[in-house]
């Protein structure tokens, strides 16, 4: 069953309302921030709790597209050493769709975040992915970035 619970094209305001809070009370008192882009962890089904099956980015969770639309499918029972979701091999296989929210996505954060000196981005957290997946991200970020004239800072764990 299809829930259809989010618009991958639209943000709650709210959400964002939260962090910018806390990265403006960071930054006040000189404290560094991590903003970590993606958990692989939350890209398999694992133990009760499945959350691939819960995460937005899941074809079955969202209105933007279905599991025929992208390379992403509805159950991901792999580890990620195991074998990484396929959502961390869209720009490398061509994704357009699942890549254009993506970038939405990464552009959003960093619209509501770049203003902050503080904050390091990590693209993500024990990723098996292959290198590809972090230069694009790298270099998207840099890109936009330096649109604002800033120059982010930027990790891979």
């Amino acid at each position: 069953m299809r829930s259809l619970s989010y618009d991958l094209s639209r943000f709650n305001p709210e959400f964002w309302r939260r962090p910018r809070s806390f990265l403006r009370d960071a930054h006040r008192r000189g404290v560094g921030v991590q903003i970590e882009l993606w958990d692989p962890h939350d890209f398999w089904d694992w133990g009760p709790s499945g959350l691939w099956s819960k995460n937005p980015w899941n074809p079955s969770m969202n209105v933007s597209y279905g599991a025929g639309d992208t390379i992403l499918s509805e159950r991901w029972p792999h580890h990620p050493s195991e074998k990484p979701n396929p959502f961390f091999l869209a720009p490398e296989k061509g994704d357009e769709v699942l890549l254009k929210y993506q970038e939405h996505f990464v552009t959003r954060v960093l619209e509501e975040t770049i203003e902050f000196p503080n904050v390091l981005y990590c693209v993500d957290n024990e990723t098996w992915a292959p290198p590809e997946w972090s230069l694009y991200w790298a270099r998207f970020m840099h890109e936009r970035a330096r649109e604002a004239g800033v120059e982010p800072q930027l990790t891979e764990m």
